[in-house]
């Protein structure tokens, strides 16, 4: 249980990240 909550905040985690990378690239600086 512990180990899929785990994975599942991974992608979460994972998705921040991306959504952040978009950001930056949208906005110059």
């Amino acid at each position: 249980m512990q180990h899929k909550y785990f994975r599942v905040r991974e992608r979460f985690v994972q998705a921040q990240e991306l959504e952040q990378c978009q950001m930056k690239s949208l906005s110059p600086w």
